[in-house]
């Protein structure tokens, strides 16, 4: 294609040259040069036209315009939902209907990844899986925007996961673990909460007092806000690490915390 626009260039100098000649010979001729000059100006918008639009059909054919899947299951049956390995920016809340429900945002730009649950008939375990929307082959969760919403009572399992995670308002247990993480947990009323973190942040707030909590860090850093309107039975585990316990103690009392910090920093505060 660049060679059709410098032969046309070339043929835009010749007519140029061959115009001036005749226009000393000949003055009337001179409108002819105008023709002749938009010529070339008429190829090339159809030369950037084309291209536009084999773009366009390249762009539609090979990078599928973005947009967000989702899927939804009942809650009869299930007890807690797992998502293991996923890896992003992931958002789970609790919802004011009976389905869970779960969407993921593209990935860079691209097709998202499609979504399907799997329920544990045994365990009532519903687990969060994701497929290629091309082949239908199951694939590892890619690293995007993921939404979960949870109805009341629902418990999650969130294992060896990567990225930033912002829970709200979960009321079942929650059980979570992950690697260069930053976590964000809001408005809990869950019974029981278990974080491993290695590498990164978590940040716990309790809008109700949690049967146990059982925390363990490794090269990170925890901080837990707990009512403070009841005792905790707390236990600690450090090596090279730090503990800060600033809520009501009682070695009698139901219920548990532990606190394990490796190389790490956890802090026990009150709301």
């Amino acid at each position: 294609m660049p060679y059709s626009v410098c032969n046309d260039e070339v043929g835009v100098r010749g007519a140029m040259a061959t115009e001036n000649a005749t226009e000393q010979e000949q003055q009337t001729e001179a409108p002819a040069v105008t023709r002749t000059r938009a010529k070339p100006l008429l190829a090339s918008a159809a030369i950037v036209l084309g291209l536009g639009i084999a773009a366009m059909i390249w762009h539609a054919g090979h990078h599928p315009a973005p947009g967000a899947v989702s899927t939804s299951h009942g809650a009869d049956g299930v007890t807690a939902v797992a998502l293991s390995d996923f890896s992003g920016n992931l958002t789970v809340l609790a919802g004011g209907s009976a389905q869970i429900a779960a969407t993921a945002q593209p990935v860079s730009g691209d097709r998202a990844p499609g979504l399907e649950f799997h329920l544990n008939a045994s365990t009532h375990l519903l687990t969060l899986a994701c497929y290629d929307q091309n082949g239908g082959q199951a694939i590892p969760c890619p690293a995007t925007q993921y939404k979960i919403s949870l109805p009341a009572g629902m418990g999650l399992n969130l294992i060896g996961f990567t990225g930033q995670a912002t829970l709200t308002d979960l009321s079942g247990p929650v059980d979570l673990s992950g690697k260069s993480v930053y976590v964000d947990a809001q408005g809990l009323k869950t019974p029981s909460f278990t974080a491993t973190v290695t590498s990164g942040t978590l940040n716990a707030a309790f809008a109700q007092a949690p049967a146990k909590v059982d925390v363990a860090v490794t090269s990170a850093q925890a901080t837990l806000h707990l009512p403070g309107t009841v005792s905790y039975a707390v236990r600690q585990q450090t090596t090279s690490g730090y503990v800060q316990v600033s809520i009501p103690q009682s070695n009698a009392a139901t219920r548990t915390v532990l606190a394990a910090a490796n190389s790490g920093e956890i802090s026990l505060l009150t709301n």
